[in-house]
């Protein structure tokens, strides 16, 4: 997600949107979701209750990755290309789509990349933010 959120970013976008964010059966619980956002559960009463998914963590996780950037290049006056640049020292964001019918819009995978390089990204951006 945090991939997909700096490979927008560096070609423009300015946000991204969820899709299918609500598990409104609780199944996500016991079972991957890999869209639900929320989901919906009962606690012990039998009330209606939401809890939150690691997926929720990701996409903050994925903003706040995003904030960072942009502050950065804020500070540094930076260009889109000047950011790309920066980015591109760190991660690696080539994708590939995949899709199981023509009528699927597709899942994007980006392979290469690791955790450590999007930490190593985040560790850069906070350092040359927090210098004066």
């Amino acid at each position: 997600l945090q991939a997909w959120a700096l490979d927008a970013r560096r070609f423009g976008a300015s946000g991204l949107v969820p899709w299918q964010t609500v598990n409104k059966d609780g199944s996500a619980l016991k079972k991957a979701d890999q869209l639900g956002l929320f989901i919906f559960d009962q606690d012990k009463e039998g009330q209606t209750v939401i809890r939150h998914s690691l997926r929720l963590k990701a996409w903050r996780d994925a903003q706040q990755l995003i904030e960072y950037v942009n502050l950065l290049q804020k500070k540094m006056s930076w260009t889109d290309d000047d950011l790309r640049q920066f980015v591109s020292q760190y991660v690696q964001l080539d994708a590939e789509v995949q899709k199981t019918n023509e009528e699927d819009a597709g899942t994007i995978n980006y392979g290469r990349i690791s955790p450590a390089e999007i930490d190593s990204l985040r560790s850069a951006t906070a350092s040359m933010l927090s210098t004066q």
